[in-house]
């Protein structure tokens, strides 16, 4: 603005009007009246910038008539002093963004820390005044990915380093720093530092530690699994197979990766629709279940697999599918073992024959079928005679033999639908099905394969080189049956009942059930109940008959168990010891009989008459094998302070040939607590001989059979006779049973026999009897003597 002299004279508010300034007025009136005003900066249209001063204008008395306005130009020096506080705000912002940065170190070429921004103070924990001047490579504890010498050297020949090295914090945690050197070089080219730019990147290292052993533990635990898993995904595409796919399809992961149908052509043909639904059931994008199936496949060196393939669809976070994930086992071995574990549960071992449960099974639904038809079905029940003699002289592979082509010819000699079983041993049954409405055409039927096999049987067997020629026949029991009013149960007891009437009728016969076989099961199961309540009941009662030597004294007794029921008629052994042990009641029987045999011998100890008698007590074979067996005698024994030498455990055949081996060990364990054994019915077996050496036996008794036609019967002689003199080589004391006559005493007498017994001196007698007995008794052998 310039001021020029025409404008004196005119109006101030002309003049001023091209300044942008609305606090004039004011001002100059402020100042008129004396009050001091400060300087103002304006600005005209054309972004020129003056300094206002107004100044009062004085007369010579001083007083203020006026002002003076002063407007100097600064515009060079506003521009300027813009551009300073500019570029202030500017290395401000840079300064505070190079604080708030990453962690920036300076060091001159020394190492010496020159600058420390906040972010290390931050990372690090020093502060600025703690890190500067100090070495960082010692402060910080640096360790890097190489030698210091070689990044050096990189950094001066490219200006710049960047690699991962490992810091450790002031509280002296380890930190994993992606670093980044840039050389500076200053102003004046002479001197140089080092600006190192950190990134921490701990965690990134913690997880990408964590993710390479997750990725070596999947990989450890999948590459190695037995199973084969493989993933695909959406597209259908394999994304992950594990090796195992070779072991068991004979193709590697490669193979499957080159062909994606392989899967496909492996299947077994006839599994092939299974396969296809499968694969419908297991990709349905909607099918959130597992799919399972067991099938085949066709590995690549051609075998025959069993495989269960189970796929499992893969949900995402959104619920959408992500493709499916297969686990494949091979089963081969479990269909073998289940094939086995059906076949040992159904099927004989030996005969390949169906087995007790498959033929109760099919009983059951032949009942069922029956009740529908109206027809009669049937139950034939054989078992060979004198099987175990086969076994107890020829041994069990013959006996195996013999079993299994009996097996082959009852087969043979059925109709197809005929079901042929091995009930166990020697014993077979034939379930008959669909034998007519009538009675008598049913039993017709039945019975003329009955015959037939009957006959059958009996032709010759070629069961060895050495045996080529064996002869054997069977009895045959058989029921029939309609309907489904009666149980299998009592089918079963039928057949086996009219099997043990054809065994009593002389063997190799043929024989019905009927009514009066009935009566025989009931009053054995009258029996048997009356025998609990007898145990329950203590209607038993010890007989003792005695045994004398040759010079006519009584040297012991046998004891022997007499049943008295409520109705005070004696029972005796033979008509309820083998339905007793048949039955686990043998076994209460069995310690009631020798605790009370041993209370008695305790008794006579303490006698001077019978200190000296021993007691044999009969053990029957389901007492003897009890696994404690050993420890209940000698308990017995302890608890009645006897004196265990007289002591005599009888054992028959039964005994001893079952489990010889236990036996024997049985036999040893006793005899060292001073027990010894007697081997009961000497004679009557198949193996005595062959075994008798082996065991540890003191005494044999000859059966009362061979006693009792020892005089009239030459065959019975000999036994007799052979029995004593083999006796007498092997050291065996020998018992004779049944010894009724003097002329059968003469006999056993002039051959050397030890101890006699029989009704000749005394028939078996309750103990309140004994003392009369043993008096007259040595009256009478006094009076002889004499």
């Amino acid at each position: 603005m310039r001021i020029i002299p025409n404008d004196i004279g005119r109006s101030f508010a002309d003049v001023v009007r091209m300044f942008d300034d609305h606090t004039l007025d004011d001002d100059i009136i402020k100042v008129l009246r004396g009050f001091p005003i400060e300087e103002r900066e304006i600005q005209n249209a054309e972004n020129q910038w003056f300094l206002r001063r107004i100044l009062p204008y004085r007369n010579q008395e001083g007083l203020i008539v006026g002002v003076v306005l002063i407007f100097p130009d600064i515009t060079s020096i506003k521009k300027s002093d813009l551009e300073l506080t500019s570029h202030i705000k500017q290395l401000q912002w840079q300064s505070n963004l190079l604080n708030q940065a990453a962690p920036i170190i300076g060091r001159d070429s020394n190492d010496a820390i020159i600058f420390w921004n906040k972010g290390a103070e931050t990372l690090y924990g020093w502060t600025d005044q703690e890190a500067k001047g100090r070495n960082s490579h010692l402060l910080l504890k640096a360790e890097y990915p190489e030698p210091l010498k070689q990044i050096e050297a990189e950094l001066l020949e490219t200006g710049s380093w960047r690699g991962d090295v490992i810091h450790v914090d002031k509280s002296g945690e380890k930190l994993s720093i992606d670093s980044q050197w840039t050389t500076y070089f200053y102003d004046d080219g002479a001197k140089q530092a080092i600006i190192e730019v950190s990134n921490n990147i701990t965690r990134r290292k913690i997880a990408q530690q964590a993710l390479l052993e997750s990725k070596t533990m999947f990989h450890t635990m999948m590459d190695w699994t037995y199973s084969w898993e493989y993933w695909v995904g959406q597209d259908k595409k394999l994304i992950y197979m594990t090796p195992s796919v070779e072991r068991i399809t004979g193709y590697t992961v490669n193979e499957f990766v080159r062909n994606p149908n392989l899967i496909d052509t492996i299947i077994l043909k006839e599994d092939a629709i299974l396969w296809e639904r499968h694969k419908l059931n297991c990709l349905e994008s909607n099918n959130k279940e597992t799919a399972e199936v067991e099938l085949r496949i066709v590995k690549k060196n051609g075998e025959i697999c069993w495989i269960n393939h189970i796929c499992r669809l893969v949900i995402g976070p959104t619920g959408t599918s992500l493709g499916e994930r297969v686990t494949v086992r091979d089963i081969s071995t479990q269909k073998t073992a289940d094939k086995q574990i059906q076949s040992l549960a159904y099927y004989d071992p030996l005969t390949h024959l169906p087995n007790r449960r498959l033929l109760l099974d099919r009983i059951t639904q032949a009942l069922a079928s029956s009740n529908r038809s109206g027809e009669f079905g049937g139950i034939m029940m054989l078992d060979l005679d004198h099987f175990k003699q086969i076994n107890d002289t020829a041994g069990h592979d013959i006996g195996d033999c013999l079993l299994v082509e009996v097996s082959n010819r009852l087969i043979k000699n059925v109709r197809q639908d005929d079901t042929v079983s091995r009930l166990g041993g020697d014993e077979f049954v034939i379930l008959f099905e669909n034998l007519g409405a009538r009675e008598d055409v049913a039993a017709n039927q039945i019975e003329t394969v009955a015959e037939k096999i009957r006959i059958e049987l009996c032709k010759p067997y070629v069961l060895s080189t050495e045996n080529p020629d064996h002869y054997n026949s069977s009895s045959i029991g058989i029921t029939l049956f309609k309907g489904a009013n009666t149980s299998v149960k009592v089918i079963m007891k039928q057949a086996d009942l009219a099997l043990y009437e054809a065994k009593d009728a002389g063997r190799n016969v043929i024989r019905f059930f009927n009514p009066a076989m009935q009566a025989v099961i009931d009053a054995r199961t009258a029996m048997l109940v009356a025998l609990r309540q007898g145990i329950d009941r203590n209607q038993f009662q010890l007989f003792y008959q005695p045994q004398v030597n040759s010079s006519g004294s009584i040297i012991g007794a046998e004891a022997l168990i007499r049943w008295f029921p409520e109705d005070g008629k004696c029972v005796t052994p033979a008509d309820f010891i083998p339905l007793s042990e048949e039955t686990d009641l043998i076994l209460p029987i069995g310690d009631w009989i020798f605790a009370r045999a041993c209370q008695q011998l305790s008794a006579w100890q303490l006698s001077n008459d019978y200190q000296s008698l021993y007691i044999s007590v009969n053990v029957s074979a389901r007492q003897f094998h009890q696994a404690d067996f050993v420890e209940r005698v000698a308990r017995v024994i302890k608890d009645n302070d006897v004196d265990p030498s007289l002591l005599k455990l009888e054992l028959t055949e039964t005994v001893v040939l079952d489990s010889i081996d236990d036996t024997i060990a049985k036999m040893h364990s006793l005899i060292k607590l001073g027990v010894s054994f007697s081997l009961d019915d000497f004679g009557t077996g198949y193996s005595s001989l062959s075994y008798l050496k082996q065991l540890p036996l003191s005494q044999v008794k000859i059966d009362k059979e061979f006693v009792h036609d020892v005089i009239c019967d030459a065959s019975d002689e000999a036994i007799v006779r052979a029995i004593l003199a083999m006796s007498q080589s092997l050291e065996l004391q020998v018992v004779a049973e049944g010894v009724e006559t003097e002329e059968q005493l003469a006999f056993l007498s002039e051959y050397q026999c030890d101890v006699f017994q029989g009704y000749l001196f005394s028939r078996p007698m309750p103990i309140e009897e004994w003392d009369d007995f043993f008096t007259r008794h040595n009256v009478i052998r006094e009076m002889k003597e004499h």
